[in-house]
């Protein structure tokens, strides 16, 4: 049968988020304005090119169908086959035109050595952790190929953010401390397999 490695992209064990977590937080207090940044990829897939290797046609839409005529894809569309696995390769490409350096335990994982900069990548979601006014700049130039949203920028300072959700976690800075909350559906779903739903919470 066909290889199926096509059909997946990599993703990331959460331990990888908790370790830019950790770094970010082990750096404040040693005169570096080192912060978190969440970014996510708005219609990600879409921007997945097809490689020169392949070709993928589509059947063209009934406003301009013609007999005998059909289009030839230049990026992926949702739920093709190999749209995540295009995706992986696209943000890796631009990340590593930044200067990132892609893991080889995870290919989710990127360091980019001549700031110290980590990003962990899960589907269309990035958590960077690396200087202020650095993140910045990589936010600026993934925004010139793709449209990015920044969730939340979390740091020390009154102006930044003090909360975000990201693989359904929930993720505070607090004074002086880091706190992160377990997936609450776990909860609910404990106490749906234990008959527990209308107990009271003691």
């Amino acid at each position: 049968g066909k290889d199926v490695d096509d059909l997946f992209a990599a993703m990331p064990p959460f331990e990888a988020v908790k370790l830019v977590l950790t770094k970010c937080v082990q750096s404040q207090g040693k005169g570096r304005a080192r912060k978190l940044m969440f970014i996510d990829i708005s219609k990600a897939h879409l921007y997945a090119p097809v490689d020169e290797e392949t070709e993928a046609y589509v059947d063209l839409p009934s406003e301009c169908k013609k007999e005998g005529v059909c289009g030839r894809l230049n990026f992926w569309l949702y739920g093709m086959r190999p749209a995540s696995r295009g995706w992986e390769n696209e943000y890796s490409r631009r990340l590593t035109d930044q200067g990132f350096v892609r893991g080889e335990a995870s290919p989710c994982c990127f360091y980019r050595q001549e700031d110290d900069m980590r990003c962990v990548v899960h589907g269309d979601d990035f958590v960077f952790e690396g200087d202020a006014k650095k993140l910045k700049e990589v936010a600026a130039k993934l925004s010139e190929h793709w449209i990015v949203k920044v969730r939340a920028t979390l740091g020390p300072d009154a102006s930044d953010d003090k909360e975000v959700s990201v693989l359904n976690r929930i993720i505070r800075w607090g004074p002086q401390s880091l706190l992160y909350e377990a997936d609450p559906r776990h909860v609910e779903k404990l106490l749906r397999e234990l008959d527990l739903e209308d107990c009271k919470s003691v």
